[in-house]
């Protein structure tokens, strides 16, 4: 752990066994972040597994229409947003992958995702002690549940 500023701390972790382990206790993360300060987790993912989650996503997005409704938090999709910025006053063009669905997404496109989010997930669950879990549940949102 090291505070690289005031507020703003850095812990390093290990991704042991597709888990992402801190080197400091779960419990003193979570009183770091409630102080208030900015907490970055380094979460030791290899760049390999990153790498491959973002090729999957690309690979998926070509072959994907643009979605252009508003999103209904139930399914897969990228989509372009324009927004102008606040402070600057400038425009941004965002271009969203939102992946409420994953569980329903092909292979090995899920498996790749899950990869990365699964450890995510369960490093959440470690973090505030609720253990969320994916379900798929047809016409309804693809979310974690207790």
């Amino acid at each position: 752990m090291k505070e690289v500023a005031k507020y703003l701390i850095k812990v390093d972790a290990q991704f042991k066994d597709g888990q992402i382990v801190p080197e400091i206790p779960y419990e003193e993360v979570m009183k770091l972040v409630n102080e208030p300060n900015i907490v970055i987790i380094k979460t030791g993912i290899p760049e390999s597994t990153l790498r491959s989650v973002i090729d999957a996503t690309r690979a998926w997005a070509e072959k994907t229409p643009l979605a252009e409704a508003p999103d209904t938090f139930d399914n897969n999709q990228h989509k372009q947003r324009l927004h102008i910025a606040k402070i600057q006053k400038a425009p941004q063009l965002f271009h969203d992958h939102t992946f409420d669905a994953i569980l329903d997404l092909e292979e090995p496109t899920k498996q790749t995702l899950l990869s990365v989010f699964d450890p995510l997930r369960q490093f959440w669950n470690n973090l505030t002690g609720i253990m969320k879990r994916m379900v798929s549940e047809k016409g309804s949102r693809i979310s974690t549940r207790r």
